[in-house]
């Protein structure tokens, strides 16, 4: 038995206030301040263009009144466009550019060209992030003389609260301001920021001021503005725009404890919202079997989709690319490769010319760009930017992703201890098995050189299966492939087609036997039924070497790690037929960012090192309580220690535990017994459960957490002690 079994514990910091928490919560009332977090770059270096605007923008309220800010009520339209929009638009002297929502954009019904821009935020830190530029027209509600917007650049948002729009009311409270009128837009919101690269917008024509710290009124071409303290508000609201915050950082954080608490193994069924009940539908009515291969629909919100060809998009994109394949020889000749592969093994098509300009169906390019695989560095992946913007929408945002259709991790894992012979399998390129419907095959054109010759013209591809990069891509083949089980289920064995349905991880099958002899069926007909539906199963590996010598081919018995080892987190030793850990330690700064990336290199959906990992969360934990910036030198109590766990990191190699529950040999189990225990400290609580089979035990599954920030009592926390063995 592992030394770690009798101190088992699975650990993960709650957040304070959560609706997981236990313990009491305390509310202090405080200011509230509103921040708009800038949108942060993309981790994958594709470049929409080579050309970047530097631009800055400081929009703030302080103070302890409510402001009122030079907004004005104004009618927007584009150039030879004949939709009018009535919005509210703030006249910014602190900008040096002109923005405005993408929601106004999709109303107005037109298109721009997408650029990078670089914000520069409060803290002086420069952000880049996407933007769709455009040219617009505004005037003033009142007034027929037009302003011209030549670069107006897209945002999600302009967090420009409510608060700090003067209303007619204001303007009856102060003398000096009488005889102004500020229309009011039915609904309305901020949707425009003109700055000063529009002098012509926020020159002041006339100003009406009183007394000293009084609001005072401007008049601009585009109508009266209020500016200025308006008094006492009951509910103080500071606004500070354009902040840039480490959200990549936080999301990794909490998808860091998020991975120890969310796996449930008592029920794998998962409930379904409204639009993925209505994907299903669309999938339910569209599919067909065509040339040994499932078909399916995108599942596209509305019907036509609203999509603008966006061929300058891809073109952009496509430069862009070239550029870095020019200066890469190898990853050149790779990604060159790659796409006469998807040519070559049917996966997409060369668009007939007289379609190119001449599609009867709405059409759609994606951009393309090479991604690597960090375990896998020679190998080069070609994704499609699914997620790429025009005229304010994306292919992504068009479709409905559908519901995850994914097995339950820790209950496959859980799964596949319960024998002593076991079948690991993967399915080949899965995602490229499942075809697109050949109307809908124009949303997914891309541009490519022919032979990857960059000084030609490209040429026009469509992919003719669901791509990689799509949001509706898992959940659509996860469909596809039980379909599959399900089409062909009177054919086969009911355990082969339970094996499909409960037994994978998105790709790769994880399955136990109770015989060698069985293990050599199973494998047969999983291998006959898949590719009924067009998959074929490969990298065939069993902790039983005569499973695979019967009628499997590409079998690989040296192969240690799982296929999905980001995913799973362990290595199967598949001669000793036991679980472990592969730990690449790498040389971080001894900052928090350093200490959330080594911890999170560490998967254990079982929980077995939670003993040892336990340490680390703990120091983590209490760098949040002390609220140490990501970028911050680590204090010396903490560093000391984080030393130390990381020199004991490489010992965890050395452990190991059986795969099987079932020890070998042991013969029929009569009787099963699950054995809990839990304990609880001021450090953490935890909970450990062993399986009894006759009088032999094995370790089941860990878990502890240390405990909130307030429980400073023993009782409290035994009482979490005892609804975690619950």
């Amino acid at each position: 038995m592992s030394p770690y079994a009798s101190t088992g514990t699975y650990s993960s910091p709650a957040p304070q206030c959560s609706d997981r928490r236990l313990s009491r919560c305390q509310y202090t009332p405080r200011t509230e301040v509103t921040t708009a977090p800038a949108e942060p770059a993309a981790s994958v270096q594709s470049g929409f263009t080579d050309t970047e605007v530097d631009t800055s923008c400081y929009v703030t309220g302080v103070g302890a009144m409510r402001v009122a800010l030079p907004i004005v009520p104004v009618k927007v339209k584009a150039k030879g466009s004949g939709v009018c929009i009535d919005t509210y638009a703030l006249l910014d002297s602190g900008s040096t550019s002109t923005f405005c929502t993408e929601e106004l954009v999709k109303r107005l019904k037109i298109c721009g060209q997408q650029q990078q821009l670089s914000l520069t935020t409060l803290a002086g830190a420069n952000v880049q992030t996407a933007t769709t530029v455009i040219s617009l027209t505004v005037s003033g509600i009142d007034c027929e003389q037009p302003v011209e917007l030549p670069l107006v650049y897209t945002r999600r948002e302009l967090p420009i609260h409510d608060a700090n729009l003067a209303k007619q009311e204001d303007i009856e409270r102060w003398p000096h301001l009488q005889g102004i009128k500020l229309p009011q837009v039915d609904k309305g919101r901020v949707q425009l920021l003109i700055g000063q690269d529009v002098p012509e917008a926020l020159t002041p024509l006339e100003v009406k001021k009183g007394e000293r710290n009084a609001p005072y009124a401007t008049r601009t071409q585009l109508g009266w503005s209020l500016n200025g303290a308006l008094g006492m508000a009951n509910k103080h609201t500071a606004t500070s725009n354009f902040i840039a915050a480490h959200d990549s950082l936080e999301r990794q954080l909490k998808m860091f404890w998020k991975l120890d608490t969310t796996d449930s193994i008592h029920d794998d069924t998962k409930g379904m919202s409204v639009k993925d009940k209505q994907a299903i539908a669309i999938w339910e009515e569209t599919v067909r079997l065509t040339d040994g291969h499932y078909e399916l629909a995108i599942s596209f919100k509305n019907y036509p989709p609203r999509l603008v060809d966006n061929r300058t998009v891809a073109e952009r994109r496509l430069l862009s690319l070239g550029k870095r394949l020019q200066r890469d020889t190898l990853l050149h000749t790779k990604y060159t490769e790659g796409m006469k592969d998807l040519i070559n093994n049917g996966y997409a098509e060369s668009v007939p010319e007289e379609e190119v300009h001449s599609s009867n169906s709405t059409v759609w390019y994606l951009p393309h760009h090479p991604v690597y695989h960090p375990k896998k560095p020679d190998k080069v992946c070609i994704v499609f930017d699914c997620a790429s913007k025009h005229c304010g929408t994306s292919l992504n945002d068009e479709v409905l992703s559908g519901p995850d259709l994914t097995n339950m991790l820790l209950g496959v894992l859980v799964r596949f201890r319960q024998e002593t012979v076991a079948l690991m399998a993967d399915v080949q390129a899965m995602f490229h098995q499942v075809k697109v419907t050949q109307k809908e095959r124009d949303v997914l054109r891309y541009l490519w050189w022919s032979d990857g010759d960059s000084s030609r013209q490209p040429s026009v591809y469509r992919m003719t299966v669901h791509p990689f990069g799509g949001t509706w891509s898992p959940s659509c083949c996860i469909f596809a492939l039980q379909r599959t089980a399900e089409d062909n289920r009177a054919d086969f064995q009911p355990n082969t087609v339970d094996t499909v349905m409960r037994n994978f991880y998105v790709d790769d099958c994880l399955k136990f036997v109770a015989s060698e002899e069985k293990g050599i069926q199973l494998a047969q007909e999983l291998r006959s039924l898949l590719a009924r539906g067009g998959f074929r199963l490969t990298k065939w590996v069993s902790s039983s070497p005569q499973v695979l010598a019967k009628d499997v081919k590409e079998l690989d018995l040296n192969y240690e790690a799982l296929p999905t080892e980001r995913a799973i987190g362990m290595k199967w030793d598949v001669e000793l037929d036991c679980f472990g850990y592969k730990i690449s330690p790498s040389d971080k700064t001894l900052i928090r960012r350093g200490i959330l990336s080594v911890c999170s290199f560490i998967y254990d959906p079982h929980g077995f090192v939670s003993p040892f990992t336990l340490r680390a969360k703990v120091i983590i934990q209490d760098l949040c309580r002390r609220k140490l910036g990501w970028v911050e030198s680590l204090p010396s109590e903490h560093r000391i220690s984080w030393q130390q766990w990381k020199q004991e990191l490489p010992e965890i190699e050395q452990f190991r535990v059986n795969r099987s529950i079932r020890p070998y040999g042991f013969g029929k189990v009569v009787k099963y017994q699950l054995h809990h225990f839990s304990d609880a400290s001021e450090v953490a609580y935890g909970a450990t459960t062993y399986l009894r089979q006759a009088v032999l035990p094995s370790l089941g599954q860990v878990t502890s957490r240390p405990p909130e920030k307030d429980d400073d009592t023993k009782v409290g926390i035994d009482g979490c002690d005892t609804l975690r063995q619950t």
